[in-house]
């Protein structure tokens, strides 16, 4: 009997070619273990940041100026801002992104909508497809563009300002949510969307009741998970001069402070986790 490699072979290409690129990428950058070992300075560095992470500063490190507020409330403060500039972009992307997302699936263009005459079929069907590579093609380039891309772009255009870091994080995860929600409508199993068309519903019932209903789960899922990630983006505009997490997580970082710099990284691992249970509870829900 001849022998047979445990590996299916597409599985052995695939980890054979990923293996060749990985290697091929670190041949090209030059990198070596020898780079990530720190000197004598920057390892005394890191020692004293990892150090700090056990005790958290409950108070300023150094004399604030009078009007400063308690450093937890100031920290309190930082976490609601963080909180509110995510879901004010989370939000108008998800509405941007389910409209999107639903002209841009082939469900919404389904070839029970069009005429039956043929040559009219023809010509809406290739005007159907432009549209949709259209808006797929400009989908993938708002999404191409990192969100730090689009604040430095809008901080030239229009300044500073919290509509400035709304747009830049709203934009890109907008291209975002409509590939993937276009996918999960895609995806949906069609039995009651088929059962209305054949009773002559219209294009939008059949949406409403056939497609959304089954689709909504798997989107408030990941929309949970995209919520998770316009935290971070929300805290890392703080470096831009937009009060949230990374706002004062910078100067006392610069500053060498580093039991405040952990204090709060700490409140937004909490927030994150916060989230992450919140969403785990939604999904049981809407499992059930």
């Amino acid at each position: 009997m001849p022998y047979r490699s445990p590996w299916p072979m597409p599985v052995g290409k695939i980890i054979i070619t990923t293996v060749i690129i990985f290697g091929w990428a670190w041949w090209q950058l030059g990198l070596s273990i020898e780079q990530a070992i720190p000197n004598a300075g920057g390892l005394a560095k890191c020692q004293e940041f990892l150090g700090a992470a056990v005790a958290p500063a409950w108070t300023y490190e150094s004399t604030p100026p009078s009007n400063s507020p308690f450093f937890l409330t100031k920290v309190g403060i930082a976490i609601w801002q963080t909180i509110v500039f995510s879901v004010a972009a989370v939000s108008l992307a998800f509405v941007i992104g389910l409209v999107w997302g639903i002209t841009m699936s082939a469900t919404w263009w389904g070839t029970n909508h069009v005429p039956q005459n043929a040559g009219r079929f023809k010509y809406r069907r290739t005007t159907v497809w432009l549209v949709v590579h259209l808006m797929r093609t400009v989908s993938a380039l708002a999404r191409s563009v990192h969100e730090l891309l689009w604040a430095v772009l809008f901080l030239s255009a229009v300044g500073l300002s919290p509509l400035t870091v709304i747009l830049a994080i709203g934009i890109p995860y907008s291209g975002v949510f409509a590939k993937i929600f276009s996918e999960i409508i895609d995806e949906t199993p069609k039995q009651s969307a088929d059962a209305l068309h054949a009773i002559g519903a219209t294009r939008w019932t059949v949406l409403v009741h056939g497609i959304l209903p089954k689709a909504i789960p798997d989107m408030l899922a990941y929309t949970c998970y995209r919520f998770e990630c316009g935290l971070r983006s929300a805290a890392v505009m703080g470096f831009f001069g937009i009060p949230t997490l990374g706002y004062y997580l910078q100067p006392a970082f610069e500053e060498q402070h580093y039991h405040e710099t952990w204090t709060y990284l700490y409140a937004l691992m909490a927030i994150l986790i916060g989230v992450e249970l919140w969403s785990a509870q939604v999904r049981r829900r809407l499992a059930t």
